[in-house]
């Protein structure tokens, strides 16, 4: 860097203290190759332990034959207990998993998306993100578990800080999955791992946040691969899902990337997955000053 004038130097100075060219700025990252199950939550835990009983992918319609609301304040509330009409094996749901409702009378309780807090062979809770004012529980309605076409979070993943649009994140990452899966018909089974970009937020919402909030920005990498399943019941090697010399230059800001699983099937009815295992597993991110 040539040197002319003050302002030069002082140029120079601030681009010596600030580390050398092609370094890393800063880097994080991580690495397991202890198997788990993925949990299919919308927040963390993304896994849980092989030794625990596994998350359900997907979960037939489930009878149920009561609604109670709970905590309700001026006739509204976000907390409901639902009862099966039939106790159940084991419990079919987990904390943190989204259930969808479907035949209620009132139809007002019909929706996708509900929360699931507690879960037992009989019973579970679901809490709303605010109050809502639902009408008393008639008869009928079913509980089913889709996690298929969405995004599904692993535990590889990494947050960075990006100061400006001069810089680069490079990327590596890898996924090793095992997909279990019931055939009702012959079809198909697609997966899709990627390497999705999130920008976080300060949170102002919730006085004394200790963490950011993020929102999907980009996916800046992606594999797919489809297999045709006839077996009753099997399980497919979704193999290693490398990711090599990824970059991406987001602009500045502090940045979450993850990688996540997206499964689709050719028809529901047909084909089911049941339970999703990550082996090998590891993602690092590094900003890069040009």
């Amino acid at each position: 860097m040539a040197v002319e004038d003050d302002a030069g130097l002082f140029e120079a100075v601030n681009y010596l203290l600030s580390g050398p060219a092609g370094l890393g700025q800063n880097f994080n990252g991580f690495s397991s190759y202890t198997p788990v199950y993925l949990s299919g939550t919308f927040r963390a835990p993304f896994v849980v332990s092989t030794a625990t009983n596994a998350p359900s992918w997907y979960v037939a319609p489930i009878s149920i034959s009561n609604i109670v609301r709970q905590n309700v304040v001026n006739g509204e509330t976000a907390n409901l207990e639902w009862t099966f009409t039939t106790p159940q094996a084991t419990p079919p749901f987990r904390v943190g998993q989204r259930v969808n409702i479907a035949n209620v009378t009132p139809s007002y309780y019909d929706a996708n998306g509900y929360l699931v807090l507690t879960c037992s062979t009989t019973t579970f809770q679901t809490q709303d993100s605010q109050v809502y004012p639902y009408p008393a529980y008639v008869s009928g309605g079913d509980v089913s578990l889709d996690n298929t076409d969405s995004l599904n979070s692993t535990d590889a993943n990494a947050r960075v800080t990006v100061q400006g649009p001069t810089e680069i994140v490079f990327i590596s990452s890898q996924l090793q999955l095992d997909v279990g899966v019931t055939v009702v018909n012959p079809g198909t089974l697609t997966v899709s791992v990627q390497v999705n970009r999130y920008r976080g937020f300060v949170d102002t919402r919730n006085p004394g946040a200790v963490d950011y909030l993020f929102n999907y920005d980009d996916t800046v990498s992606e594999q797919i691969n489809t297999y045709a399943v006839t077996t009753a019941t099997t399980t497919i090697n979704a193999g290693q899902n490398i990711f090599t010399t990824v970059l991406d230059q987001p602009s500045f800001g502090y940045y979450w990337y993850i990688a996540e699983v997206d499964i689709t099937v050719s028809d529901i009815t047909d084909v089911q997955p049941t339970i999703v295992t990550a082996g090998l597993r590891s993602l690092t991110a590094q900003v890069i000053k040009q």
